[in-house]
């Protein structure tokens, strides 16, 4: 099992994102996931980071697929790919309604179906093939001009039925957020493997991402940790979730405690479908830097 760390591109300055990198790739963890959301820009950030270090898988979960067009996301991608060496992780997503409605301005379409569409022409594009489709709503009609391309997966941010069949159909892996055990297990995995299955591509990787904080004072972090995921309990898809986990609210799928109970919870998720634990970082500077050092040793103990 793989660990990473996501952490927002927005609301720290540049030189805190990329120490978050370069601490990652000191303390022996796989990847750093930068979130994409009025911020800077992520799949930028993952270049930067991936000058800074030797190893680290850089990558964005996800890029917002409704405002950018696959093809110029399949180009930015194969760009940062090259330039990092074939480190880079390229992940994209829906959002939700109240961002591509209220923030783009733009109508917000059937989720599953758009997803597919998208995901089909951009799996061409990553492969370097030339597209000519027209879909229900993505319009695509060229090739890239690029004469060979370093392996680059593609990974969704998806938790709807649909979206996680056109994931496995078409994408690599899925980036999920508070998806627990049961969820990942019931819902996700059997999802993935039904497109995977329809499109003859092997088992989906399926990074959970979930809050995590080392701390030796569990119970003073909790109120903290609700509040840094106030926003996802409002939104319908993270009440399933709620229910479905039996939890009273979704910050109570983070990790929060010393390094047996990190190490305890990623197992908990491998155990029910998982290849990565994507730890959500929250907190102060050394709050986040001490995570990232304990993230290595849970590493280290599930290799």
């Amino acid at each position: 099992m793989r660990i990473s760390v996501l952490i927002g591109a927005q609301g720290e300055g540049i030189e805190r994102l990329l120490e978050a990198a370069v601490a990652c790739d000191e303390a022996g963890v796989d990847g750093i996931w930068y979130g994409q959301f009025l911020g800077y820009d992520a799949p930028t950030l993952a270049l930067a980071a991936a000058a800074r270090t030797e190893r680290l898988m850089p990558g964005v979960s996800v890029v917002v697929a409704r405002p950018r067009h696959p093809i110029a996301v399949a180009a930015q991608a194969h760009t940062v790919n090259a330039m990092s060496g074939g480190r880079f992780r390229l992940g994209v997503g829906l959002s939700h309604r109240s961002t591509i409605e209220g923030i783009y301005g733009l109508d917000f379409p059937s989720p599953g179906r758009y997803l597919r569409e998208y995901l089909r022409v951009l799996r061409e594009l990553i492969e370097l093939r030339p597209v000519d489709f027209d879909g229900e709503f993505v319009h695509a009609h060229g090739q890239l001009g690029i004469p060979e391309a370093m392996p680059l997966p593609l990974y969704t941010g998806a938790l709807g039925p649909l979206a996680l069949e056109a994931t496995g159909e078409f994408a690599d892996g899925t980036v999920t957020y508070l998806a627990g055990p049961r969820t990942i297990e019931e819902h996700v995995v059997p999802r993935l493997l039904v497109g995977a299955a329809r499109s003859g591509r092997p088992r989906p990787e399926l990074v959970a991402c979930v809050p995590v904080m080392a701390t030796d004072e569990p119970d003073a972090i909790t109120p903290r940790l609700h509040e840094f995921t106030r926003f996802h309990a409002s939104l319908p898809e993270y009440q399933q979730i709620i229910e479905r986990e039996g939890l009273a609210h979704p910050g109570d799928m983070g990790l929060i405690g010393g390094g047996e109970t990190l190490v305890a919870g990623a197992r908990r998720l491998r155990d029910a479908g998982a290849t990565e634990l994507g730890a959500a970082l929250f907190g102060d500077r050394e709050e986040q830097l001490r995570t990232i050092r304990a993230l290595g040793e849970v590493a280290a103990a599930l290799r």
